[in-house]
This record gives structure tokens, sequence and C-alpha cells, in this order.
């Protein structure tokens, strides 16, 4: 692990690695179930390996991993030197992504400019001021993080939150967090669905989370098992999720946000070498036994925020429909964004400057705030 082979080298590492640990990695601190399965094969995707763009754009601009501040302190802003997800979760070697660094407690979606969807559980695992999103926790290239410091935006307050216990029906579980600043106008938040899915039992969605608490997969391949359309709570499909997948998105065949992961099954395997794999579960969609990963409709929690306050977010303007996109950046009108859905490319300076310019041209653009 460390080149060094004095004792203080070495006790520097473990001290890193308890501090990690501690700080909520892996190890779901909210004490929901949502343990690692497999659904016939493994369709999680890096960033990279991804082909469509407008999934990659997605993923680089609007899906965030919520990070415990203490462990963004005690990585001194390099999210690449978190201690590998074998290490923290005691994973057989030949896991996939075993190596990978592993920080997200949580994932969310950017719904808004200053606002970010995510699990109702997930909300209170931390105070408020003790955990941040972070932006671009994803792999642009293997072994090369899109992360740097900038990516991280302090929360202010959860504006609107549910978490029904077991047996309620419905079954909410959702949060939104207000972050202390805009984001800034190269990140796009997404499209969601204010009204009911349409998803039928057989439909496919890409799901998108930092499961493991690794840097973002990408799920193409997660088939819908259940609608509840009775309930109108949520929805099940056989997404790969692991812990940390939750509050991280599903998205429909337009990419338009139709749910949030809230729960999951638990099903980690002990080996006889004392090792912990992923249960590999084979023909899943026949077994009518699995509950599957259950996602809250975005629908649901948009009516949650909307009726807690009408001017929560633009996403509650009564013309909005369905799916609902964000109004334009309130310093710029549509049309002078960056790069859609993606951080400049290079130093954070070049990011800087960039927008410096934009925000040049586009000054005779702005409008005022709502």
């Amino acid at each position: 692990m460390s080149r060094g082979t004095g004792a203080p080298a070495v006790a520097g590492v473990i001290a890193f690695v308890v501090t990690l640990a501690a700080c909520g990695t892996v190890a779901d601190p909210t004490g929901v179930v949502h343990g690692p399965i497999i659904y016939g094969s493994d369709n999680r995707l890096d960033y990279y390996e991804v082909g469509p763009s407008a999934q990659r754009d997605i993923g680089a601009g609007a899906v965030v991993a919520l990070v415990s501040n203490k462990l963004l302190k005690a990585a001194h802003g390099q999210l690449a030197s978190a201690p590998a997800w074998g290490m923290v979760d005691h994973l057989c070697e030949d896991e996939p992504f075993w190596h990978q660094p592993s920080a997200a407690f949580c994932s969310g979606v950017l719904v808004d400019w200053d606002l970010v969807l995510t699990a109702g559980h997930c909300a209170r695992a931390f105070a408020v001021e003790d955990f941040s999103v972070v932006f671009d926790f994803y792999y642009e290239a293997p072994g090369g993080l899109a992360f740097v410091p900038e990516s991280v935006a302090p929360v202010a307050e959860i504006v609107a939150e549910r978490n029904d216990e077991a047996g309620s029906s419905p079954r909410l579980d959702y949060a939104w967090l207000r972050l202390k600043r805009l984001v800034p106008p190269f990140r796009r938040p997404v499209r969601v669905h204010t009204m009911s899915t349409g998803l039928a039992v057989g439909d496919t969605v890409v799901s998108m989370s930092y499961g493991g608490g690794i840097p973002l997969k990408i799920d193409s391949g997660a088939v819908v098992q259940d609608t509840r359309a009775d309930a109108m709570d949520y929805f099940t499909a056989d997404a790969d999720n692991f812990a940390g997948s939750s509050g991280g998105g599903a998205f429909d065949d337009g990419l338009a946000l139709t749910g949030v992961i809230s729960r999951g099954e638990e099903d980690f395997e002990l080996t006889a070498s004392g090792c912990r794999r992923a249960t590999r579960a084979l023909n899943a969609g026949r077994d009518t036994s699995r509950t599957f990963e259950q996602f809250t409709l975005a629908s649901r929690a948009v009516e949650g925020l909307c009726d807690e306050s009408a001017t929560a977010s633009s996403i509650c303007r009564k013309d909005c429909g369905d799916p609902c996109e964000a109004l334009p950046h309130p310093l710029y009108e549509g049309g002078c964004t960056l790069i859609s859905g993606r951080r400049p490319e290079g130093a954070p300076v070049i990011a800087a400057i960039l927008a410096l310019l934009s925000t040049r041209l586009c000054a005779g653009r702005r409008r005022p705030d709502r």
C-alpha cells in the first residue's frame, strides 16, 4: 500500500484509513438495509466506458456524491487517496472495482441550480454542516478522476423531506438539499418527471449512483419489475446497486429523472476464506420472492417539495410541464451556458477564466433573480 517502510509511514497510513472508515464510506451510516447485489449480468460501467454522450453529460453535470466533511479534510482535497473499497468493506480481491477509492456515503441528483434531490434517510446520516455535495467524482479515463477541490458544494439546509417507515403505504423516501450557492452554469440540472412516470413492467431505466462509495457507475440495463400502480410511491428494478447508491437517479428512455434509489436487498456473501462478495442473482427477473431495488418516484418528491413551498424552486411553476426543467441559470438566459452538463476540461484556473469570459459575453442577457 505505502512505499514508505518506516514505522511513522505505516502509522500514518493506518490512521488515515481509520479516519476515513469512521467517516462513513461504504459502511452505510444510515442503518438502512441496502446491500450489494448483481442481478444477472453486471452492467456497471465507469463514466469513460459509457457510449451515449447524453448519459455522460448527466453523470458529469448532475449526479453527485454525498461525502463527509471529515473525510474531505482527511483526504486533503484528493479523493483518489481515499481507501480502496475492497479494503474498507473486506471484499474478495477479485471483486470488480476493488481498488477504487470509496468516499461517498450516498448519492444525489441536481434538479435546480442550488437544489439536490437525494434519499430521505441520507439527509439525516450527518448534520447538514458535516457533509457536502461533491461533483466530478468519476473517472474521465482509467485511473484519472475528474474531481478537484472546487467540485465540493456545501449544503445550507434540508428544504423538504420524507422517510416513511417500513410497511407504510405509501412509502416515500426523499430529501431536498439546498446548496449554499448556485452551481456554475456549466453544470446542468436534469429534467424531472412531475407527474406519472409512464413506466411499465419490462421498461429499461438508466441507474446512476456511487454504489460502494466509489466513483460514478452507470447501469443502462436495469429493467422495471413492479410499478406499484395502486400506491404510486415507488417502483422496483433490477439495478446493480450497492450501499452508497441511495439517492442516486433512475432515468427513463428520454433521460428524464423518474426515481431516486431508496432501498435494496442485502446480499453480501461471506466466503470460506473470510472475504465478502456480492451475490449474483441469476434470472432474478423470474424470482417473485425478491424485492429488488426500490426507487421513490421523483414526481412524489417534487410534489412534496412544492407543497412545502411553491417558491422553493422554479420546477414548482405551474406551467413547467412533464418532464419539467429548471429555468435557465439566474445569471444567464438559455444558450449562454459553457458546456452542457460537463466541467470545462483542464485545470480549475482554466474553468474560472472560461466562466469569467462567459459572464462578460452573457452580461447583456441577464435577467432578474427569481
